[in-house]
């Protein structure tokens, strides 16, 4: 039985594709099986395209999709603000869901999400950012939130026990210092006029903790929910690279501590890195080379921003 919601609560699902068109058709296809348990909920769906004329922009040609096309792979967190900017010109009562293409949505997540989220037929406004329950196939719990200590630099995911699924009773949000981009709701109706966005600085890897971040110094309650469950199945595009998965979280790690952490905790976390790819490089080159390298990414991004007054604006 399905649960009453009314029929003007649009959701956009939002995906950025890089090479993953069939999981990204395997993903809308449990969206859809969940929607029948929501039939009052709108569900648009949305692809911003990464990687044309990677062999696979053909799995994107779905009914009912839209695709949007970035023209070159921009990172995550810039595809993520073209899909952003595209809902929030056309439809400002809207929610959004950012999903990566290796998820699924679990039973119940789309009926927790209506009647928690939503009331008398709009989402409510007293929520902006929205984290689900992430697990495994296995069943086992990979993220609830995250937690920040900026003291010492440590940006954790949570895991905390969600409550029975199985309640009828309306989900209470729980406040977190993060939500993972791996499935993270952001209501424009909440935001008003400004519109959410994730720093360009951020190829991929911690774009969603510094959202999170700005977000929470400017007053909008970050939060899990937990009934809400999404499955993240093993990466199908960083997992083929783990080397260069490495470099980019490294990279993106250290974004993060020189926008949010005292400037100490920043330059410490850098030493340990390159000493640690010092005692490495004897037996694992490739990983020491992974650290060397984001370091080098890292240093070139400051001299970058020195300059970058007197450099074009690509991304307006």
């Amino acid at each position: 039985m399905g649960v009453p919601v009314p029929s003007d609560l649009r959701l956009y699902v939002i995906w950025v594709n890089y090479g993953c068109g069939a999981d990204i058709a395997r993903s809308r296809a449990s969206l859809l099986r969940q929607g029948a348990t929501v039939p009052d909920l709108s569900l648009r769906f949305v692809c911003v395209n990464n990687g044309p004329g990677d062999g696979r922009a053909e799995n994107l040609a779905i009914a009912g999709m839209t695709v949007l096309e970035m023209g070159e792979n921009a990172g995550f967190g810039r595809a993520c603000n073209r899909g952003i900017r595209w809902v929030a010109d056309r439809d400002r009562a809207a929610a959004m869901w950012l999903l990566n293409p290796d998820t699924e949505v679990a039973a119940g997540c789309l009926a927790a999400i209506a009647r928690t989220l939503a009331t008398d037929g709009q989402w409510r406004t007293d929520w902006a950012i929205c984290g689900t329950t992430v697990i495994t196939p296995t069943g086992e719990i990979w993220q609830t939130g995250g937690t920040w200590d900026r003291r010492t630099g440590s940006i954790l995911p949570r895991r905390d026990r969600p409550p029975d699924p199985h309640s009828d009773s309306p989900d209470p949000l729980q406040d977190t210092d993060w939500v993972s981009g791996c499935s993270l709701l952001l209501n424009l109706s909440h935001f008003g006029d400004a519109m959410p966005q994730f720093d360009p600085d951020f190829f991929l890897y911690y774009e969603d903790f510094d959202l999170c971040q700005r977000q929470r110094r400017a007053g909008h309650p970050v939060q899990w929910l937990p009934a809400a469950t999404v499955i993240h199945h093993p990466s199908s595009v960083t997992g083929r690279t783990p080397h260069r998965r490495l470099r980019w979280s490294l990279h993106g790690y250290w974004l993060a501590l020189e926008k949010h952490a005292p400037r100490s905790v920043l330059i410490t976390r850098l030493l340990r890195t390159a000493i640690a790819a010092l005692l490495t490089a004897p037996r694992d080159r490739p990983t020491a080379i992974a650290k060397a390298t984001a370091i080098g990414d890292y240093l070139h991004h400051r001299l970058q921003k020195i300059f970058r007054p007197f450099l074009p604006k690509k991304f307006p």
